[in-house]
């Protein structure tokens, strides 16, 4: 359950601590580690944890075993492996990749220490290789003691509680890439000192998404009259010279991509048509969609709401109470039910399911359509957020065949945004990117 997904509920974020977890002066001792997992004392036998180049390591059987993993050792390779359900974890003496086997699927990731072997005992940096297997960790520093919750463990409890939300994440995405063809219409008011001047772009969009990305192109025709209008009400007649004909004449016509990164949370544009706000060619626009922290948004970058509240609940904080840390953890997990599990929604006389929250000036509102086989086949999701003056407003329906989707961004002292889009869906072997090719540039609209 390693699924990257955005934070809508109120989530308690690891403190910077993580970045250096389990990081002491590298001059202690040995012996003064301890490790606690689910509130339990962890009794080293014959080797303790230590530390080397600030960051704590342990005998590899101590924890994994602990944990319920099956564990073993390849001299040939050098390699650790544990095995925990569909869950298979591979370290390598000396090296800092290690494998990760979830659900079939394989991938690699980097670790800042690599394994290694110390009076003739293997070691493993005990933060990822707990949180590998589904744990949260953290550190209490006045008692030199590492915290381990084992959420996966937990998660058992939990993992039937959320039927509407899962069907939504099946609904509007899921790893299967979506082929999507339509239109879509972008009106953005670009404050300058001088006045505002209007930017009007319709267009077509064909391209592809699934639980990671959207990416779109297509065609971008931009009322470049309604802009000279502007400039000359703004700046007077003469502002018109050979060079803002030349950029109004590459506006009116031309091509355009866009995407949306369900890991970073940010909406990326390139193209001629942004010229006026002052994006080069070649040049993407990354702006930066963190005021829907609170969300439904990007939900679909999940396989399931159980495995977004896990990945979560391994971020808790748990040194604030180090004494009794699970219950740190069922906390979030119960609240976590009780605003998004199924009890939560309501039913309308007309069979409509839905589920409201209110969080200060967010506001999200999920309607969902069930046929007569209790199959979900409609769905709109509508919020409003207020963040730093900024007022944004979303709505997204979807459907089996078709998606709509709108979003204003209105207050900023920059730029304005009304965006909206229609598309048709249909299956796709493509999968899109999710990694702009080309230089970024953050437009802060505030």
């Amino acid at each position: 359950m390693k699924k990257n997904f955005l934070r809508f509920i109120g989530t308690a974020f690891c403190s910077a601590i993580l970045a250096g977890v389990l990081t002491y002066n590298a001059f202690a001792v040995e012996n003064d580690i301890s490790v606690k997992i689910d509130d339990k004392l962890v009794e080293f036998t014959d080797v303790k944890p230590v530390i080397e180049n600030d960051r704590t390591f342990v005998p590899f059987r101590a924890i994994f075993e602990q944990m319920n993993a099956d564990v073993s050792w390849n001299e040939d390779e050098r390699r650790i492996t544990a095995v925990r359900d569909d869950i298979t974890v591979r370290f390598t003496i000396g090296k800092q990749e290690v494998s990760i086997t979830e659900n079939d699927e394989t991938t690699t990731k980097v670790i800042d220490a690599a394994p290694f072997i110390q009076n003739s005992r293997t070691y493993v940096p005990i933060r990822f290789a707990s949180e590998a297997l589904g744990a949260c960790v953290d550190w209490d520093s006045d008692t030199r003691t590492v915290l381990i919750v084992d959420v996966d463990k937990l998660m058992t409890e939990y993992e039937n509680k959320f039927t509407n939300i899962d069907n939504y994440i099946s609904l509007i995405s899921s790893e299967k890439n979506t082929g999507l063809d339509g239109t879509f219409n972008l009106l953005m008011q670009y404050k300058t000192a001088m006045g505002n001047i209007p930017v009007s772009v319709q267009g077509t969009l064909t391209g592809n998404k699934n639980n990671v990305s959207t990416e779109i192109s297509g065609t971008a025709f931009a009322d470049t009259e309604t802009i000279k209008s502007a400039i000359i009400q703004n700046e007077g007649e003469n502002a018109i010279n050979s060079e803002v004909e030349s950029i109004l004449s590459n506006i009116s016509n031309t091509s355009y991509q866009a995407m949306i990164n369900n890991a970073d949370n940010k909406l990326y544009l390139s193209g001629s048509a942004f010229t006026p706000i002052g994006l080069e060619y070649g040049t993407w626009a990354a702006i930066s969609l963190d005021s829907f922290g609170n969300n439904f948004v990007n939900i679909g970058s999940s396989d399931n709401f159980a495995d977004y509240i896990s990945n979560s609940a391994q971020s808790l904080v748990l040194n604030t109470n180090p004494n009794n840390t699970i219950s740190t953890v069922k906390n979030y997990l119960d609240n976590a039910k009780k605003l998004y599990g199924d009890k939560s929604f309501t039913v309308s006389e007309d069979g409509i399911v839905s589920l409201s929250q209110s969080n200060g000036s967010n506001n999200y509102n999920l309607a969902l359509k069930y046929d007569e086989n209790n199959k979900l086949f409609d769905a709109v999701l509508t919020g409003t957020s207020v963040n730093n003056g900024i007022t944004s407003k979303i709505t997204l329906h979807e459907t089996t065949s078709s998606c709509d989707f709108s979003l204003s961004m209105t207050g900023a002292k920059k730029l304005d945004i009304n965006f909206t889009l229609s598309a048709q869906k249909s299956d796709s072997s493509k999968t899109p990117a999710y990694i702009p090719n080309g230089d970024v540039i953050d437009v802060k609209l505030n």
